[in-house]
């Protein structure tokens, strides 16, 4: 019987199996006891629903008073005498509430009233959860339940976010301490049957509310079972219990509804009690039998199925008992073995992922970090040292490729060690000599987990700690650029698991550094441009002074203007002259200057309007030249279609000849213009050539 499970099934069946008559009457008994049994429960759930139905309101009237004072008598924007005086007036008129506090939208307590404490200090709340769940998602916040230290009540914290009707944020939240003790009345007011009994257990298990206060005040705990039925009830007798859980925020809580089996079931007892006095001689040896065998085999099927719902719930360190050799021993055994096994299995995979989460969080940071800064002599220095740094690793450096893909040469290095090497204008070739050189050549990264322990791995006598190596290419647009390389102190620093998060980290920095060197190029080629701007304006500009007889230069005496000589623009005549140069295109073509008595100086607002009108004159000026210079541009090409005009017009070269030297000599004024046609002799060289 011990062996085998089979045969105790056999045993069971042989016993339940007495005979038609008595089967029969097990039956009817059962369906009758089975009938009372869910009346009992629906009752027992009715109930339950029934008082969930007033806490839920008695809740909800809470949050309305708490919401309305705000909305009605609008607490928000009043000064701080008369939102003190609403709050008192509806700690006094609530009893429920202990305390009422208000906090603006920085956690600070503006106002703090204690039923209990006229004199509490205000202090600041933020980072707690009653300041943080209302103000960040506008919700509802309810704490969990606590007892107080001096009369063993519950209480409980409500918190609600007060919105500007303006903006429609949270800018205030009104925290209010909350007794339940309420609830203990309203309780005690449900009308239950004998031997029924109706209270609140929370998420923690504690008896928050009971119809005998001292249930609550010693602290009781009970905890829920996961369906409604024939249950252990509070005091450990078996009931018949139904619960009904309610959520107020994030707290859960249970209104359980029990009655004893015996007042519940008295009905379906006193059938079974009729109908079994029939066949009570003949069923009490199989029953008992029966009992004790079924007992037997469940037992353990049930402890596996409790610990499979524990494990299933994440409680991988659950275990059953095994007891015996049979097959359901053997089958807790392999159970047993294969929770410990997945308890290793998912502790090292959440270990691997959390790696690789810091590892990836650090490759972001080193990303932006290297996207932030422009110029490449500062971003390679610094991004090196911020990898080395982010990672704790032992050395950092970036090799580029030369511009004859032959070389790699050090652009950067962390530490003294690298300062040395690229004083040295370090470099290695491309090729399989060197991890470095392999990785610039094939275009893929080398991990060296164990440098102690690799064949292609190269010690540097500069950087004897090496104990593990890891080098990246840096790929653009498919072009391998430089290298990255990383060199660790610790075994395994580096290793195929975490490559790829590194790759990703390169990855951000060859487009930091691409970047960098496109904006490099770009800034080269508009000072270029500009350089080149500002020779052609001055050019233009002087080829323009210079076509002109007459100087450019006026003065204006606050009576006439009149032009100036050279000589003029340099007599002061007692006064002090301030001048600004008037600019084009970064190029200076003049000034404009003005002469201030030697006893005043021209005010900050006057300057600046001596250089405003300095810049827009020189625009202007130069809008003038452009225009001057499309207008002659314009005249020239007209002059030189008329002429070429009549030259077509022309019937023999005679002719044609003629009228260009004339309308030539007119166009340029010109007291004499010569056409000659001539076809020069070759000399002796041309000939040779020829």
């Amino acid at each position: 019987m011990r062996s085998s499970i089979r045969v105790r099934l056999t045993i069971a069946f042989i016993g339940l199996a007495i005979g038609p008559l008595l089967l029969l009457g097990v039956i009817l008994a059962w369906q009758s006891f089975t009938v009372q049994e869910q009346q009992a429960l629906n009752s027992q759930r009715e109930l339950a629903r029934r008082v969930s139905t007033q806490v839920t309101a008695f809740f909800g009237e809470l949050e309305d008073q708490l919401l309305v004072i705000n909305q009605v008598q609008g607490l928000r924007g009043l000064d701080s005498d008369k939102q003190r005086s609403i709050l008192s007036e509806l700690l006094s008129y609530q009893r429920v509430f202990e305390e009422l506090v208000l906090l603006d939208d920085q956690g600070q307590e503006q106002i703090h009233l204690s039923r209990t404490n006229p004199l509490i200090p205000l202090g600041n709340r933020t980072g707690t959860d009653e300041f943080d769940l209302p103000r960040t998602k506008g919700e509802i916040y309810y704490s969990p339940v606590r007892f107080d230290e001096a009369t063993g009540e519950p209480l409980m914290t409500i918190a609600v976010p007060l919105f500007d009707p303006r903006s429609g944020q949270v800018d205030e939240v009104l925290v209010s301490e909350t007794r339940i003790k309420t609830i203990w009345d309203l309780i005690a007011n449900v009308q239950v049957g004998p031997g029924q009994s109706v209270y609140i257990v929370d998420a923690q298990d504690k008896v928050v509310a009971h119809r005998n206060p001292s249930v609550v005040l010693r602290g009781t705990t009970f905890n829920i079972p996961d369906h409604d039925g024939l249950q252990p009830g509070l005091t450990g007798s078996n009931t018949i219990l139904a619960a009904e859980a309610i959520r107020f925020g994030p707290q859960e809580f249970n209104i359980v509804v029990e009655q004893e089996w015996a007042e519940a079931l008295a009905l379906a007892i006193n059938s079974v009690y009729i109908s079994g006095a029939v066949t009570v001689t003949t069923l009490v040896v199989a029953g008992i039998l029966g009992l004790l065998i079924v007992r037997q085999i469940v037992r353990p099927i049930q402890a596996m199925a409790a610990a499979a719902q524990a494990v299933s719930a994440g409680d991988l360190a659950q275990q059953v008992k095994v007891a015996g050799q049979d097959e359901l021993s053997i089958l807790a055994k392999a159970f047993n073995q294969m929770t410990s096994q997945l308890g290793d299995l998912i502790g090292s995979l959440e270990d691997q992922v959390r790696e690789r989460v810091t590892e990836l969080t650090l490759s972001v940071q080193v990303g932006q970090r290297a996207a932030a800064i422009r110029e490449l002599d500062q971003l390679l220095p610094a991004i090196t040292e911020f990898i080395r740094a982010q990672f704790s690793l032992y050395y950092t450096q970036v090799y580029f490729v030369d511009d004859l893909g032959q070389n790699l040469a050090l652009k950067a290095g962390t530490g003294t060690v690298g300062q040395e090497l690229i004083a040295r204008r370090h470099s290695l070739p491309l090729g399989l000599g060197s991890i470095i050189g392999r990785v610039a050549a094939e275009g893929k990264s080398i991990v060296v987990p164990d440098t102690q322990n690799s064949d292609i791995h190269k010690a540097n006598p500069l950087l004897p700690e090496t104990r593990s190596e890891l080098a990246i290419p840096l790929i653009v647009e498919g072009r391998v650029i430089g290298v990255l390389d990383m060199q660790a102190d610790k075994v395994n620093t580096f290793t195929e698991n975490n490559v790829t998060a590194f790759e990703a980290m390169a990855t951000q920095l060859a487009i930091s550094i691409n970047s960098a060197q496109q904006w490099a190029r770009a800034q080269e080629a508009q000072q270029k441009m500009e350089e080149a701007i500002r020779q052609l304006t001055r050019q233009s500009w002087v080829e323009r002074l210079a076509s002109r007889r007459e100087n450019l230069s006026f003065a204006y005496d606050l009576s006439a203007i009149a032009p100036l000589a050279l000589a003029e623009l340099e007599a002061v005549n007692g006064d002090t002259k301030q001048a600004v140069p008037v600019v084009v295109q970064n190029e200076a073509i003049g000034q404009l200057a003005v002469n201030v008595p030697t006893k005043r100086a021209l005010s900050p607002d006057e300057q600046d309007l001596l250089a405003a009108v300095a810049q827009q004159l020189g625009q202007k000026l130069e809008n003038l030249r452009l225009f001057e210079q499309t207008q002659q541009r314009a005249a020239r090409e007209q002059i030189a279609r008329e002429i070429t005009d009549k030259v077509r017009a022309s019937r023999d070269i005679e002719a044609a000849l003629k009228v260009a030297a004339e309308e030539l000599s007119k166009a340029l004024s010109t007291a004499r213009a010569v056409v000659d046609l001539r076809v020069a002799p070759r000399s002796v060289g041309q000939q040779d050539q020829n």
